[in-house]
Parts: C-alpha cells; structure tokens; sequence
C-alpha cells in the first residue's frame, strides 16, 4: 500500500511538471507501461526544447506530418427527417471500398503543402490523384500504405517545396512508424537539413498536432 501511494505522488508530481499529457496516469490501475510513457513523453520536450534552442526555427519552417486512410467509399449518411415519416429515402454506394493513405504536411503557421496519395494498386496512373489539391503527389503500393521507399519520395516532395537545406533547414515532427525511421530515411534528412523529430509510440492520439 505504502509502495502504491508512494507511486501516485510520483506520477502526481512528474504530471505537474508535463501539463495536459496522459491525465488518465494517475489511478488505481498504474502499470510500468504508464511510467514509460511519461518518461518518453518527457524525453521528446526535452528534444523538442533542445532542437529549437539550437536551430531557432521560425513556424513556417516547422512542419507537422501525419497519414490517414481515406476510404473510396463515402459512409452512410445522416437523414434529418420530419417525426411521422416513416420511410427516408437515400442513395449509397453497395461497395465496400479501398483504402487510400492520405499523408497530410502542415507547417505550424497552419499552412499546408500539396498532400501524398499511396493508391493500393501496383501500377500507378496519372489520374488517380484526379480532384487533388494541386501539386499533390500520388503513388502506387500493392497494401495501400506508405513504406520506406515512399516516404523517401515524400521527403523528397518535402525538400523540393520548403528548399531546405543545412543552411535554411527544417523540421518535421511525425510518428515513429517503421517507414519514417529507416536508415535510408536518417541519411536523406542529415544530408538535406531536415530534422525529423519522433513522436513517442503510443503517444500520437496525445501529442500528434494534427
């Protein structure tokens, strides 16, 4: 019991000193995943800190990226209807639907870069990305989802429309999926002044801005 409490405090005073992260720490049900966490959330201000001490960047040089599926096929909508009718027609699709990854780029002036498309087909087509935003950039990936071959073409698109460089560089704050961390990923950032900052895993749903 002395053990427990003693936990508590600790995880009561560490919340103090990080606001408005895993308020749900504290409770009975405390394991050593939660402290882990903590530490790790912890660690990426300190990061966080540390970068931007250093490299001073400005928020148009500050950019957020995050992917999602989009699915082709829109989800039943909501009919507003009078009480006493019975019966409300609507017209949906009887598909199911793909997934498509949608990676969004937005810079902390909430700005944004034309977005990457990854289509879950193996050859790519010029007018899949039809309806895009303009400058949008559209693959083709047999599972749909980004890789680490991709996301080098995506930092290239990154590059090529923020000019970064060692001198003028930036820095882009994701999660730590596989594809982004890759050996091939590090090097491309170091060799043309992009600096990747890492969510901690589980984490995202907290911190990810966008």
């Amino acid at each position: 019991h002395e053990k427990s409490e003693a936990l508590h405090k600790f995880l009561y005073h560490l919340q103090t000193l990080i606001p408005n992260i895993l308020t749900a720490v504290v409770s009975h049900t405390c394991t050593p995943i939660y402290i882990s966490e903590i530490a790790a959330v912890a660690q990426f201000h300190d990061n966080y800190e540390r970068i931007m001490g250093q490299y001073n960047f400005t928020p148009d040089r500050i950019i957020n990226l995050d992917e999602t599926g989009i699915s082709t096929v829109l989800s039943t909508p909501k009919v507003i209807a009078g009480r006493k009718q019975r019966q409300v027609g609507q017209i949906v699709s009887a598909e199911r639907g793909e997934l498509v990854t949608f990676c969004g780029i937005i810079s902390a002036t909430g700005s944004s870069l034309p977005p990457v498309y990854v289509f879950p087909r193996v050859h790519y087509k010029d007018h899949f990305p039809n309806g895009a935003p303009n400058g949008s950039l559209g693959f083709a990936n047999r599972s749909g989802w980004m890789t680490s071959e991709l996301f080098i073409r995506v930092l290239k698109h990154i590059k090529r429309l923020t000019s970064s460089n060692k001198e003028n560089p930036i820095l882009i704050i994701c999660d730590n999926h596989e594809s982004h961390i890759s050996i091939e990923a590090v090097n491309y950032c170091r060799d043309n002044g992009i600096v990747n900052l890492s969510l901690p895993p589980h984490t995202s749903h907290k911190l990810q801005p966008l």
